[in-house]
Formats: C-alpha cells, sequence, structure tokens
C-alpha cells in the first residue's frame, strides 16, 4: 500500500514551493530595476550630449541655422531656422539624431540607416525623441503627444521625450510604476511637476483618443494645460500608457 505525504513532508513542499516563487519574483524586480537604471542613465546620457552641444556650438541640433558651416558633409536641409525651438516632427525634430552623431558628442555611433533618424533606448520597442511644443501638428505627433500650442502642466519649450518606436504605437511605452520610479530617481518624483512630468499616449490623428492609466487627476490628459502639481501617477493602473517628458528649459 501506497502510503501519503505526511504533513511535515507537505509543509516542506510547500516551503519549497514559496521559495522558487519568491526566487523567481525577486528576480523579475531585479530585472525591471535593472532595465530602469539603464532608462535613466539614457535620460542622462541625452541630456549631457544636449548641452554639450549647446556649450560647443551656441545652438541647438536640428534647429542649429548653420550646421553646414561646421559639418560640409551635411545638406542644406540639416540646417534649422536657429529660433530656439527644435520643431517640426519631419525636420528639426528629425535631425537632433543626425547632429548628435555628426558632432561626435554621445560618445558612440547611431546606426541612422536602421529605423530611421532616432536617439535608441535600451527598453525594447521605444525611442528616445527631441522636439518642443511649438511643434507642427501632424500624425507624427504620436512620437511624443504634443501638438502645436499646446502647454504641458502650463510649460511650453523643448523636451526629450520616452516614447513607442512605432508611430502607430499610440499608447505609452511605460507602466506608472515604472515612469515614477524614474521620476523619483532623475526629478521629483510628481507627475505634473519639476524637470520630469508624465502625460498619457495618444493618436494624434484621431480627435480625443488617449490611451487610459498612467496618471490620475481632475482633467488628466495627454497634453494637459492643468496647473502644475495637479495631477499624479495612477500606481493602481499596470498598462504601459506613460510617456515620461523632460524638459530641456537649461537649454533655452
Amino acid at each position: 500500500m501506497k502510503k501519503g505525504f505526511t504533513l511535515v513532508e507537505l509543509a516542506i513542499v510547500i516551503i519549497i514551493v514559496g521559495l522558487i516563487i519568491g526566487g523567481i519574483l525577486a528576480g523579475q524586480n531585479l530585472l525591471n530595476n535593472a532595465e530602469r537604471q539603464k532608462v535613466v542613465k539614457e535620460f542622462q546620457k541625452y541630456n549631457n550630449a544636449m548641452s554639450s552641444f549647446k556649450q560647443q556650438y551656441n545652438a541647438l541640433p536640428g534647429d542649429m541655422a548653420n550646421a553646414t558651416t561646421y559639418w560640409t558633409g551635411l545638406d542644406s536641409w540639416h540646417n534649422g531656422d536657429g529660433d530656439g525651438y527644435i520643431e517640426g516632427f519631419d525636420g528639426e525634430c528629425l535631425y537632433v539624431p543626425v547632429l548628435l552623431n555628426t558632432s561626435e558628442l554621445l560618445n558612440e555611433k547611431i546606426n541612422l540607416s536602421t529605423g530611421g533618424y532616432v536617439l535608441p533606448s535600451k527598453i525594447k520597442g521605444t525611442r528616445f525623441f527631441v522636439c518642443s511644443t511649438s511643434a507642427d501638428w501632424d500624425t507624427e505627433n504620436g512620437y511624443s503627444g504634443i501638438a502645436s500650442g499646446y502647454s504641458i502642466y502650463d510649460k511650453t519649450g523643448n523636451y526629450l521625450s520616452l516614447a513607442p518606436f512605432e508611430s502607430s504605437d499610440y499608447n505609452g511605452p511605460l507602466a506608472a510604476e515604472t515612469a515614477i520610479y524614474i521620476d523619483q530617481k532623475i526629478d521629483d518624483g510628481k507627475a505634473s511637476s519639476g524637470n520630469m512630468v508624465a502625460i498619457r499616449g495618444f493618436n494624434s490623428s484621431v480627435a480625443g483618443y488617449q490611451a487610459s492609466g498612467c496618471i490620475t487627476g481632475s482633467g488628466a490628459g495627454f497634453a494637459a494645460s492643468n496647473t502644475e502639481g495637479t495631477i499624479s501617477y495612477d500606481l493602481s493602473s499596470k498598462v504601459r500608457a506613460c510617456r515620461l517628458i523632460f524638459w530641456l528649459h537649461h537649454l533655452d
């Protein structure tokens, strides 16, 4: 006759299973934190590169009016208008990676032949994008979530954004818990104040469409004109709906 498990044996099995599950969860948390740390470092890397460019050339990459004077290998359309705003999703914003690449301020070469003119991200399916709230409205706004004439929590200017890689992906690359982690490391950890803020992903070609989740508060939206500090991260939401905006006001 086969004997069943004793209570002691069952208890040991339960403990072992618990340890295995705990190890898996701990390992996943380590991977998540490692991914988040990579994004923090990338924000800092691109911000430093933008600052170095401004200091060295007294202009912003993409907006620089005389880029071809410094680098004869560039075409005339790589020159911006020099008005202090990086604008035009198919113009100045698009050529920021080209100028950062050419100036060699990133200490690495961006492969512009694959995936278009983008600043790469370590998070799969995402990209960094530099533009401003003065940018023209078009379907390319899927990259940033901002349209011409809008302010974000009462602010306007140039910004560095983490957004989905594909323009057809109108949601956000980050869940709220990841977004707030990055915000806390770089800024004040608040969704609508400081140098880093969060907005929902949206589709500029569909009126009124925006992703759900990410932020909460009265009037929370994709390009909110709400008073600074009135919106907070929605940590109850686990969907990837957040787009982070890092203001480059120190370059204005």
